[in-house]
């Protein structure tokens, strides 16, 4: 008589009940996210989150439970949002614990299994920051980002040291969000360099082609604004904050209308008056 998948060790029962059970797991993603009210999202992701586990717990395969994690994740930035925060940060930490299971299971015969390692690593540093490990997540994007450079890992990056040094209210790390950290000698040019290139080196990249990437160029330059203006208060140096105005009257200068977007010259606006209030 056939035994259940779980207990048969056959290497086909067990793909068989890893696609079942990615299968639920996929109509229990879309399930939460068709739920609107933050107190019932809490309560589904309970229970997504205990099948996820239970997944995690049973699966043999890093790829599925790279799935997991990445699931966990999405899920804990949705319920954070949403003002669920305590949820949001145990959904975090479970999604730290599966990932690093990933890594440890890992992605043999995987075609892409550089890319996999590298999503990975990159999904562990946004849960850790979620956990409000800003220390760890850093350190994860600079070794990533000593490999790569790819655009989108930059700005979560920088938008960690960001988090960081606004939640501590720390200078150092807002400094770093603007400047970049993590320097190491790049291997093609034999210079040194700073892996995570932060705020201005991504305007800079973004300017080249500001149609194409607006958001990416407002963002750093908003992040710029702001870093320059947290970190002003924090150090009880105000002479900064005119340094910050002056940023955003420049830009409006160069481009009145914002390429037409309402939200970015609402979000200028009121980062103008808080700095103005501050003074």
């Amino acid at each position: 008589m056939r035994q259940e998948a779980e207990a048969s060790g056959d290497p086909s029962d067990r793909a068989g009940l890893a696609a079942i059970n990615q299968l639920i797991a996929i109509e229990l993603k879309k399930s939460f996210a068709q739920i609107n009210d933050p107190d019932e999202q809490a309560k589904f992701a309970k229970t997504l989150a205990d099948f996820l586990r239970a997944i995690e717990a049973n699966s043999q395969s890093g790829r599925v439970v790279l799935a997991a994690g990445s699931t966990l994740l999405g899920t804990a930035n949705k319920l954070f949002i949403n003002g669920k925060v305590d949820e949001a940060k145990a959904l975090f930490s479970q999604a730290v614990s599966a990932l690093n299971h990933a890594e440890k299971l890992g992605f043999a015969g995987e075609k892409n299994k550089a890319l996999l390692e590298r999503e990975l690593k990159r999904q562990r540093a946004l849960a850790q920051r979620g956990q409000g490990d800003y220390e760890k997540a850093v350190d994860q994007f600079a070794a990533i980002l000593k490999t790569t450079r790819a655009f989108d890992i930059q700005i979560d990056a920088a938008s960690t040291l960001q988090q960081w040094g606004k939640s501590a209210e720390l200078a150092k790390p807002l400094v770093q969000a603007v400047n970049g950290t993590g320097i190491f000698t790049d291997p093609k040019t034999k210079r040194n360099a700073n892996a995570i290139w932060g705020w201005k080196k991504i305007m800079r990249a973004a300017q080249g082609d500001k149609k194409k990437y607006r958001e990416q160029y407002y963002l750093a330059l908003y992040s710029i604004v702001e870093a320059k203006f947290e970190s002003s208060r924090y150090l009880k140096k105000p002479s900064g904050y005119d340094g910050a105005i002056r940023m955003i009257s420049k830009e409006r200068q160069r481009d009145p209308n914002f390429l037409g977007s309402k939200e970015w010259k609402t979000k200028f606006s009121d980062l103008e008056k808080k700095i103005q209030d501050a003074k």
